[in-house]
């Protein structure tokens, strides 16, 4: 949620023009976009990384609060260093 709001706030401060600018102009493409973005490459990447990551680190680190920690942390950096130019 904080993420959403710095991310509002920085469009609006840098280009307040394209702010909301698909969800008021194409709302039936934005719902769209959503659910097949989210069905067909958010929820198998979750399944598939997730999966092959507890798999081969588990036996490494054996505190389960921690493995989830590390996991979310390499997940988000994944992200990360795919949305900088």
């Amino acid at each position: 949620m904080l993420i959403a709001l710095l991310t509002s706030l920085y469009v609006f401060i840098t280009d307040k023009e394209s702010l909301f600018n698909m969800l008021i102009a194409k709302p039936k493409l934005w719902v769209l976009i959503l659910f097949v973005y989210s069905f067909f490459s958010v929820y198998p990447q979750e399944l598939i990384y997730r999966t092959f990551f507890f798999e081969k680190y588990r036996e490494l680190i054996k505190n389960k609060k921690l493995l989830i920690f590390i996991n979310a942390i390499v997940f988000s950096f994944g992200y990360i260093s795919l949305e900088t130019p």
